[in-house]
């Protein structure tokens, strides 16, 4: 009887176009880095994928081939570390100094490594140790393109 009764409401409040709000919990923060060949992005978001804040090697101030290197990817993740431990109270960063973090990478790059290297140093322990899962989220081709055909002479 009760499941008739709640299928029925929420088919009205669906019918109406009233948003149904669910209390989902916003407490853990996903770290993602996209690293590739000209540049390395790092984007901070919530559980549900939400984008918080993001910085890239540009942003920073490292230009052209600059970007792809080891030293502006490391640099990148630092950047991100002071950017969350300066957040204020009202922040919507600042539920991610406390909550628990996940680190997600992509890509090749050399960004890869150096935001590993910089989450072990002395700026990321407070991070490393609310880490709880670390996952590599690069996309592998299987068999590629087809080739192009044979030139026959």
């Amino acid at each position: 009887m009760n499941a008739a009764k709640f299928t029925k409401n929420l088919t009205s409040s669906l019918n109406a176009g009233n948003a149904i709000s669910y209390n989902k919990s916003t407490t853990k923060s996903i770290i993602n880095v996209h690293s590739t060949r000209n540049n390395t992005i790092i984007t901070l978001t919530n559980n549900l994928n939400q984008p918080l804040t993001w910085i890239s090697s540009g942003s920073i101030g490292f230009k052209s081939a600059q970007k792809a290197g080891y030293e502006a990817g490391y640099q990148s993740t630092i950047a991100l570390f002071n950017k969350i431990n300066d957040s204020s109270i009202d922040s919507s960063l600042h539920q991610s100094k406390f909550g628990p973090l996940e680190l997600h990478f992509r890509g090749f790059g050399q960004g890869r490594s150096a935001s590993w290297a910089a989450l072990l140093s002395q700026e990321g322990e407070a991070f490393k140790q609310r880490l709880s899962l670390v996952k590599d989220k690069t996309n592998l081709v299987r068999g590629g393109t087809r080739p192009k055909k044979q030139r026959r002479l």
